[in-house]
């Protein structure tokens, strides 16, 4: 087979910088980083836009500039469920560990609605939940921001919403009947928190520390700034976060997004939420995905110790979804997103155990077989393993879709493949 190793000329850097200058420019988002790697190097990474918009004495951002990272961080879950089932200590269709080591989640109902009384209708679970289900989001939990039928049970129980960035996030609140039957149909969910917590009573370790000492630590480079805890040095280069408005302004948050804790010994003690927690930069990001870019097994120059093995690389990339119903409904999710092109339908885009992945080649660039995710202040990261290509694109702003940094992201994609040069490497298999 053929292994491609992408390149960008200095002239087509530039057109990408005039691009990047004349986006910033139109005024419409605080900052914007762009950046892309082969398996080898970074082949581009620039960045527009002040730290606190409007604020010239704030300084531009920088490549060393941290941002709230939101749902990227479920990435990073995912490769450690995968590095667990590469060591042995965990299969994803174990039908027993979830009720063995998250007895909290396994005794869950499946709540099916309210009766003439208001009360709750709950069913037993038809099937078990397994590592699979949690990860690609066809368990069965969520959070009630996102069900109201959920959210009215919280709240004639007076049970506390689960936030997991709260200074009092905690395993309990996450305890809620599912909205389905395990296996049944898809629904974005809270899997990557309770693989979280399965992660922490597996080995011991928090999830700053697995994260730390399995992941980060492998990565070249080490990912100094990707990390659970505001520490004093990540509070002092974070860009600002926005609210979008109804009318299109921006909104600065006073601190961080959502009240969430912004010293170190305000995170909560009990748990870090895997579904979202981790603040980082768009370098380390990008060196992360380098570095599963290299576990692709057509690699020439595999790393000495990959983060996983051959086979779960494939897994990342690989459909999971198998009825019906989970393949409709995550299709329907990312056509609300509203960036995807052509529009999603279950024969061009699926879900992975860890990304949204294309059946088909994007038009704006992305080949058959590439995968990707997004934090929800809008950063976003994609692995392209046929082009040798893993690029983050990222901003800070929160709000309703569409947003205008839809047509920044999807810019930036097609003028980085349009410029791209690329040389096929024979590899034997």
């Amino acid at each position: 087979m053929t292994h491609q190793t992408s390149r960008l000329s200095e002239s087509s850097k530039q057109r990408l910088d005039e691009l990047l200058q004349d986006k910033i420019h139109q005024g419409t988002l605080p900052c914007i980083f762009w950046a892309a790697t082969n398996a080898q190097e970074t082949i581009y990474e620039n960045q527009a836009g002040l730290r606190i918009m409007g604020d010239e004495t704030s300084g531009q951002v920088t490549p060393e500039t941290t941002l709230e990272l939101y749902s990227m961080t479920k990435f990073v879950v995912a490769l450690a469920v995968l590095q667990l089932v590469d060591a042995g200590q965990l299969n994803l269709d174990d039908e027993d560990i979830v009720y063995r080591i998250l007895p909290e989640l396994g005794d869950q109902k499946v709540l099916q609605g309210y009766d003439e009384n208001d009360d709750a209708i709950l069913l037993p679970q038809a099937a078990r939940i397994t590592p699979r289900m949690l990860l690609n989001h066809t368990a069965g939990c969520t959070t009630p921001q996102r069900n109201a039928m959920l959210a009215k049970w919280y709240a004639k129980q007076g049970h506390q919403a689960p936030d997991g960035l709260s200074t009092k996030a905690s395993v309990r609140s996450l305890i809620a009947p599912l909205l389905h039957q395990p296996g049944s149909t898809w629904m974005y969910s809270s899997g990557t928190d309770w693989l979280s917590i399965l992660i922490h009573r597996m080995t011991g370790l928090t999830l700053e520390e697995y994260f730390r000492n399995q992941i980060f630590d492998l990565v070249p480079g080490k990912m100094p700034d990707t990390t659970f805890y505001p520490r004093p040095d990540i509070v002092e280069r974070k860009a600002a976060i926005y609210l979008r408005l109804d009318n299109g302004d921006l909104k600065k948050y006073p601190n961080f997004s959502n009240d969430r804790p912004n010293t170190v010994e305000t995170v909560s003690k009990e748990f870090l939420a895997g579904s979202g927690g981790l603040f980082g930069t768009t370098r380390d990001f990008l060196a992360l995905c380098r570095a599963v870019l290299q576990c692709d097994p057509s690699n020439l120059s595999p790393p000495a110790r990959p983060l996983i093995s051959p086979a779960s690389f494939k897994l990342l990339f690989a459909p999971s979804l198998t009825t019906d119903s989970a393949k409709a409904e995550a299709v329907k999710y990312y056509r609300w997103e509203g960036r995807w092109s052509p529009d999603p339908t279950v024969e061009n885009m699926t879900h992975s155990l860890g990304l949204a992945v294309n059946l088909c080649d994007s038009d704006h660039g992305r080949r058959a077989g590439s995968g990707g995710w997004y934090g929800m202040a809008r950063t976003h990261f994609w692995i392209d393993p046929a082009s040798g290509l893993a690029a983050v694109c990222s901003t800070q702003v929160i709000g309703p879709e569409p947003d205008p940094w839809n047509g920044v992201f999807n810019a930036f994609e097609r003028t980085l493949y349009s410029e791209l040069e690329s040389n096929g490497e024979a590899t034997l298999e």
